[in-house]
């Protein structure tokens, strides 16, 4: 299970560094003002949003470790063209290839599905949990470590390196160390992943689990809202 845990930490701490510490600025100086921020920071979710499913049964099909590699190599591209961004375009072009292809929660957390028994799962996705938290507070401090407190356009992009460099590393140790937690393959269908949003909306309708569809919006969508603007708002 640690191996899986490393991955996560790596993949989060070089994703938050970009993202929570830098990625408002950067689009600042290149004149983008709150509104534009919170789009391209926007656009990232919205894609994952329809990709996920797709990812997760792709993995149930071929296997949890050929999509955690794409998700490593679209988290290296994503980052490689955030630090060669000469414009606005490009950093949404970052942000929508990192949406499309990022699969580490819904991969990561089948991988510890399969790897753990009922018995011991809960714990499995707590210590999923405490990586992910934990890359998300090593990332933004690292970030600003490199970027500096007078920043310009070439310290924040030194960060999408920095990204980029934690991304391969991660690549590499995934590569060769990780290894392929599915035994049994499900048959593949483009329509049957997809339908699986449907099923997500369908499951709200439960008097049961609506509750807890409720609070988990609202958390994250006032978690999300500050993410944004918070760097900027704090300058």
């Amino acid at each position: 299970m640690l191996k899986i845990l490393i991955f996560l930490f790596l993949d989060v701490l070089a994703f938050s560094g970009v993202l929570i510490s830098t990625l408002p600025f950067l689009i600042h100086e290149y004149g983008g003002n709150i509104l534009l921020i919170t789009i391209i920071f926007g656009s990232f979710s919205f894609f994952q949003f329809f990709t996920s499913p797709f990812w997760g049964s792709l993995s149930d099909r071929f296997g949890r470790k050929p999509l955690i590699i794409l998700n490593c190599f679209a988290e290296i591209l994503a980052n490689l063209i955030l630090a060669i961004s000469g414009s606005l375009l490009m950093i949404f072009l970052s942000r929508i290839i990192a949406g499309l292809f990022k699969n580490n929660v819904s991969v990561g957390t089948a991988y510890i599905a399969d790897i753990t028994t009922k018995k011991n799962r809960a714990k499995g996705m707590g210590l999923f949990g405490v990586a992910f938290g934990l890359g998300f507070t090593v990332g933004p401090l690292l970030g600003g470590l490199v970027a500096g407190s007078n920043f310009t356009i070439m310290t924040l992009a030194n960060v999408a390196w920095i990204a980029c460099v934690v991304n391969i590393f991660n690549l590499l140790f995934v590569t060769f160390f990780l290894k392929e937690s599915k035994t049994s393959f499900n048959n593949f269908s483009i329509k049957n992943s997809f339908s699986k949003i449907y099923l997500q909306f369908k499951l709200m309708k439960k008097k049961l689990l609506l509750p807890f569809f409720l609070i988990i919006f609202i958390v994250y969508f006032g978690f999300s809202g500050m993410e944004g603007i918070f760097a900027i708002w704090i300058k």
